[in-house]
């Protein structure tokens, strides 16, 4: 019976010394130190930006490994902001973003994989009710220590590009252009 106790203990430690089992460690983004841009081409001559200034989610980091992790956000799109309130109160009604009836966008990662120095970041955007899939190229910044010290904190910034046509957003195309490109800057602090 000590044998077998003995066996068991140590083929349990031989496991755990060969295959880790630690839990993924889980990030909230920082809304003051995060910022969603886009910007679109506007009357096919510049380009229009804008931002979310209401962004929040969360990042299940595996094991210090990205390809490992999932990324959820959460943008309020009433919180547009184009520095201009005329333009902005048209972006919240029913010809852009109808905030009133679609009052956050999402966006949950499918997979992460590493691309060069970039990693691609593929997943669920949710806008207006509809679902699509979209891959964003993210530049991890890494890993550091909050200003106090005592928790982790993680950076990067990813860049997506995204008809908004598929979305059902059509006012003012070609004018206004179909192509958006999505800009989320963000960074992390470790929940404890």
């Amino acid at each position: 019976m000590f044998r077998q106790r003995l066996l068991q203990a140590s083929i349990a430690t031989l496991f755990a010394t060969t295959f880790p089992l630690t839990a993924g460690e889980k990030y909230e983004i920082e809304s003051v130190f995060s910022t969603v841009l886009f910007k679109v081409r506007h009357m096919q001559t510049a380009n229009a930006w804008g931002r979310f200034d209401q962004v929040a989610g969360t990042l299940d980091y595996e094991n210090g490994d990205l390809t490992k992790s999932s990324l959820a956000l959460t943008i309020k799109a009433d919180s547009v902001n184009t520095n201009s309130e005329k333009r902005d109160d048209h972006l919240r009604g029913p010809d852009f973003f109808n905030a009133k009836e679609f009052e956050t966008i999402t966006f949950k990662s499918t997979k992460i994989e590493k691309s060069g120095e970039d990693y691609m970041i593929t997943g669920d955007l949710t806008m207006l009710g509809v679902t699509k899939s979209v891959t964003a190229t993210c530049e991890f910044y890494g890993e550091g220590k909050s200003p106090r010290g005592d928790q982790k904190i993680l950076g990067a910034e990813a860049t997506f590009k995204v008809k908004r046509t598929d979305f059902g957003m059509n006012y003012g195309v070609p004018n206004i252009g179909d192509e958006v490109t999505l800009i989320v800057s963000v960074e992390a602090l470790e929940v404890k």
